[in-house]
């Protein structure tokens, strides 16, 4: 089965969107931030159907975003959290319909506190 993400999808994100990437794609973004950090690497530690209706389900994903900062001294930084994924079953894919990312720790939507203990 293939993935794809609904042409209507709904993302809610703590992470900045490019408007040249296409602004509403979590794959899309991913492939842009690539280009800007020295390194990226990103870990799906598990993964939890929590609903399941009909042909939809709501998936919780654990994971980790690690990142080398682009400065001379390659800060590395690490980001964790989950995302909160509605998916469709079609006949030969799964269909993204909804995504919410949040972080770990007191605010879930403050990337800048995440980051600042690191850096």
């Amino acid at each position: 089965a293939s993935w794809k993400e609904d042409p209507s999808l709904n993302w809610e994100t703590p992470f900045s969107k490019s408007k040249n990437a296409g602004g509403n794609s979590p794959l899309m973004e991913l492939a842009a931030s690539k280009s800007f950090y020295n390194r990226l690497d990103v870990a799906i530690l598990s993964a939890n159907t929590i609903k399941s209706e009909g042909d939809s389900k709501v998936i919780e994903v654990r994971w980790d975003v690690g990142v080398v900062w682009p400065n001379p001294w390659e800060s590395r930084v690490l980001l964790t959290g989950t995302s909160i994924l509605t998916v469709r079953e079609d006949t030969d894919s799964l269909v993204l319909l909804k995504q919410l990312d949040r972080l770990d720790g007191n605010d879930a939507k403050d990337i800048i506190g995440s980051l600042s203990s690191q850096l």
